[in-house]
């Protein structure tokens, strides 16, 4: 399966914390039963057309068509944009490929984050999941509430590494109690995965946010290893409006050069082993 991690990010406004955007990280690893993974597996989509993200884990026959289909359709000229409409769109889409499949497929789940409204004081940030499993045969649907006061946050964890990344995630909040930022989140994500924890799990993490403004964006990653977009390395020329982040959340050019102030893995962060 995968490692699936959702988080609010929130920004110090004067009268408190407010929520800034949804943000979803992941994986990059394509397990097989006959031959070695593969980690170069698109697992997060951001709309183009729609203020909207998803991710996936399980069964990726199942759930990569759905998503990529899903996030890539055409704007109905004159529609309102609905979160909850789309969620249905998204749950119908799921059961008919579930339907065209003739095999047991692993238990599957879908994170859909969306923003309705636009700016700091008309934002409304949503977060759904839809879960498929054999036992039930059928799609549960969950929603998040939003608490748009609250200062950031971990939502929801999904994927065999699961517990790998709230391991992670507990050994951060224990050696920096105080804070709660994104690249603190995202930091404790990327131990998880290269620590091995879960074999199926691994390869560069994945970014997607929606923010208060614009549509779904993908962001990429660079490291030592690459640039990186979607898991897959990714040739120049760049996107010029495309961001980067390297395993600090700290924004950097394709190159991983610091954007801004440069940021380090906190003396105080958990070791990796």
């Amino acid at each position: 399966m995968t490692s699936l991690i959702a988080w609010l990010a929130a920004d110090m406004k004067k009268e408190g914390p407010q929520i800034s955007g949804i943000t979803m990280a992941s994986d990059s690893r394509i397990s097989f039963p006959d031959r070695p993974p593969e980690d170069d597996c698109t697992k997060l989509y951001a709309s183009a057309h729609r203020p909207e993200i998803l991710g996936y884990v399980g069964e990726v026959d199942l759930a990569q068509p759905v998503a990529s289909s899903f996030i890539t359709e055409s704007l109905i000229p004159g529609s309102e944009f609905d979160p909850h409409a789309r969620l249905v769109r998204l749950t119908t889409l799921l059961e008919a490929r579930r339907a065209e499949l003739n095999w047991t497929c692993l238990d599957t789940t879908l994170l859909y984050a969306a923003r309705t409204g636009v700016g700091m004081k008309k934002s409304t940030f949503h977060l759904f999941s839809l879960s498929w499993t054999e036992s039930d045969g059928k799609v549960q649907a969950t929603y998040f509430p939003v608490e748009h006061t609250k200062p950031s946050m971990v939502v929801e964890l999904s994927g065999t590494g699961r517990a790998s990344v709230k391991y992670w995630q507990e050994k951060w909040s224990k050696a920096t109690p105080d804070l709660h930022y994104t690249r603190h989140f995202f930091s404790a994500f990327c131990d998880s995965i290269w620590s091995g924890r879960d074999t199926f799990s691994g390869g560069v993490p994945q970014v997607a946010v929606v923010r208060r403004t614009k549509n779904g964006q993908p962001i990429g990653f660079v490291n030592e290893t690459g640039t990186y977009l979607k898991g897959r390395l990714l040739a120049p020329p760049y996107p010029s409006d495309l961001e980067f982040v390297n395993e600090n959340y700290q924004f950097v050019d394709s190159q991983g050069n610091p954007t801004g102030k440069r940021r380090f893995r906190p003396h105080e962060a958990p070791r990796r082993k």
